[in-house]
């Protein structure tokens, strides 16, 4: 079963190696990497279709290796897998063989902030990526809400919006 946002011909964000554009940005954040003053949690926002979730793994690949102790080739690769232990993804989740629920449902967000608060998988900052935030149910958006307002130590969140004035 495939993602129900994916394209056709066209990678999943995850196996991308770099967003294209999003310059700006790309460097106020990086130097925020550099200083090791990450904030807890990045709104990435625009129209769909901009590479805001391709950037959120750069993203999360760059702080992973920053904090990290594995060389960034390897950490890149693991995050093109989503199999590196100390990020995690969020999105909507498969309901059986042949559909998605059309929301991201409150138990989603309690089982990532649960994930979060168990031991690292390895040294350095957890990632957390949002793909959409837009798709959370008002139930779910007010359990993230409390978790973006007390985070778990050492974990950056990186929420991709399409629609952020419609955010709580």
């Amino acid at each position: 079963m495939t993602d129900p946002n994916a394209l056709d011909d066209v990678l999943a964000p995850e196996r991308r190696q770099k967003a294209r554009g999003h310059d700006a940005a790309r460097t106020a954040i990086t130097s925020q990497i550099t200083d090791r003053r990450l904030p807890g949690a990045i709104l990435l926002h625009g129209p769909m279709g901009i590479g805001k979730a391709t950037f959120a793994f750069e993203l999360a690949a760059a702080i992973l290796t920053a904090t990290g102790d594995e060389p960034a080739h390897r950490v890149e690769e693991q995050v093109a897998a989503l199999s590196h232990p100390n990020i995690f993804l969020l999105r909507r989740r498969p309901k059986d063989a042949k559909s998605y629920y059309t929301v991201i449902r409150v138990e989603d967000i309690r089982s990532l902030r649960d994930s979060l608060h168990h031991t690292r998988g390895r040294a350095g900052h957890r990632v957390a990526i949002i793909d959409s935030i837009d798709d959370c149910n008002p139930s779910a958006a007010n359990a993230l809400l409390k978790t973006l307002e007390e985070p778990p130590a050492d974990t950056s969140f990186l929420l991709v919006s399409h629609r952020p004035g419609q955010l709580l």
